[in-house]
């Protein structure tokens, strides 16, 4: 079984965890009126902890992440938008908010020795997203990442990398101009708020062992704005107020274009 977190001798499982992000991404759209595709919501809840599902995650689980989850789902996230022939804005938008759900979006966010890592995902993770309808296989990643590039002396087909589809997102939005950059950076915040606040929910209400009323009663914020604003006491959700503020700062490239 493939696992998503761990609180002392308590293990979440990772088919667990995706669901209930997915409900609860529902949930929150319901609540705030927010008017989004309900597949949508489903492609980034099962997609955007697929990295845990790589197996050197696993192994090195549950100690301090060694290797980035988020950068690790990459590939898998990219070949079923590839397959799907998901439009191109959406196909980076939905890779720009898995690579940037737990730390700002910019450049060079994952390099120097992440620099030629791969994802190897056991093969459980595959059966977990058929049962959600998201139809993808182990030797569509492999075909769907081949990409001819010139090695200085001739083209060769070569897998791409988890930092190479990082650097498809940043060359996307590098070509954005001010406006659609402007109307990415709205999506962007909408769907990326949707997110990161069901998974947080998620969180408490495992480690706490509460009902998702309980959880929504005791922890939701209608806006993750207001929260970056509000006066928590130190500590209290320096997770979600820092990564929103990473991305609030960052969600900007090219720098040039949009200034805050």
């Amino acid at each position: 079984m493939l696992f998503a977190r761990r609180e002392k001798e308590k293990l979440q499982p990772l088919e667990e965890h995706l669901k209930n992000v997915y409900i609860y991404s529902k949930r929150i759209a319901e609540i705030n009126k927010i008017d989004v595709e309900e597949e949508v919501l489903k492609l980034l809840a099962f997609l955007h902890d697929v990295g845990k599902a790589d197996k050197k995650w696993q192994s090195s689980f549950p100690k301090v992440e060694k290797y980035p989850h988020a950068l690790l789902g990459l590939p898998l996230a990219y070949a079923f938008l590839k397959k799907n022939n998901i439009e191109e804005e959406l196909k980076f938008l939905i890779l720009s908010i898995i690579l940037s759900h737990h730390r700002g979006l910019k450049k060079g966010m994952y390099e120097g020795k992440y620099a030629n890592l791969n994802a190897n995902y056991a093969e459980e993770i595959f059966d977990i997203l058929r049962k959600a309808k998201i139809e993808i296989e182990r030797n569509d990643v492999n075909n769907l990442l081949l990409e001819r590039k010139y090695d200085g002396a001739k083209w060769k087909e070569k897998p791409l990398t988890c930092l190479d589809i990082q650097q498809k997102c940043i060359d996307f939005l590098e070509r954005l101009k001010k406006e659609e950059m402007l109307e990415f950076r709205e999506k962007f915040w909408k769907l990326q708020g949707i997110l990161v606040e069901a998974d947080f929910l998620d969180v408490k209400m495992w480690e706490e062992s509460l009902s998702e009323e309980n959880v929504f009663q005791q922890f939701y914020f209608p806006s993750f704005h207001k929260l970056i604003e509000s006066k928590q006491p130190k500590g209290k959700y320096e997770w979600q107020k820092s990564c929103l503020e990473c991305s609030y700062k960052y969600i900007i490239i090219p720098l040039s274009l949009i200034h805050i």
